[in-house]
């Protein structure tokens, strides 16, 4: 990976969002040719088939699909390394790349940066939603600097976790559900309760 040419990486990133050439290459700003001349060239870098074309109709094949997240990595790496040095020959403020999972609640978080910025008034938060199964790549990559999970993402030795705060959860159950009438349900309880209602179904 390290011989790719992240320009073309992000011309596949593009075809792959839009599924047509024609308005890739529109909305990159280059001609269709150019665009196709530059997607032959990753694939020849990555060694297979990429994106098939069938008449007006595009699509990714297997390989393509399985390279997508890869690419999407790679891309923001880039893009945070190249806003990095931007920030640094304008003089500008360093910042703080944070991924953050869409099911963590807001209001401790943005408190908890609040107070953190007040202490480093220098630096700036970026923040972006990753998917709890791209977290540790991401981390890996370099893309971002810390993430804020809902539980550890691996066991691997790399990753150091500090819990920042604990969340209540809240269960939703019909009406006449035994758990209606209870001021709170534990994790076990919930667990059990699935046990038992889908026992014995495939």
């Amino acid at each position: 990976m390290h011989n790719i040419d992240i320009k073309k990486v992000r011309h596949f990133l593009k075809v792959s969002e839009l599924l047509s050439f024609s308005r890739a290459a529109r909305e990159l700003g280059v001609s269709q040719p150019g665009l196709t001349k530059a997607i032959l060239q990753l694939e020849k870098d990555i060694g297979g088939t990429l994106v098939r074309r069938e008449g007006k109709n595009t699509h990714l094949t297997p390989l393509g699909k399985e390279m997508m997240p890869h690419f999407r990595q790679l891309e923001l790496s880039a893009r945070r390394t190249e806003e990095a040095a931007k920030r640094m020959v304008a003089g500008e403020a360093p910042n703080l790349q944070i991924g953050l999972m869409c099911t963590i609640g807001p209001t401790p978080i943005s408190s908890f940066l609040t107070d953190y910025q007040r202490t480093n008034p220098g630096l700036e938060f970026v923040i972006s939603d990753v998917s709890r199964s791209a977290i540790a790549q991401v981390l890996l990559a370099g893309a971002v600097d810390v993430a804020i999970v809902g539980a550890e993402i691996s066991d691997d030795q790399r990753f150091r976790y500090i819990t920042l705060y604990q969340e209540r959860m809240v269960a939703a159950c019909a009406s006449d559900h035994p758990f209606a009438h209870r001021a709170e349900v534990s994790l076990e309880d919930v667990m059990t309760d699935c046990e038992r209602t889908f026992s014995g179904v495939v």
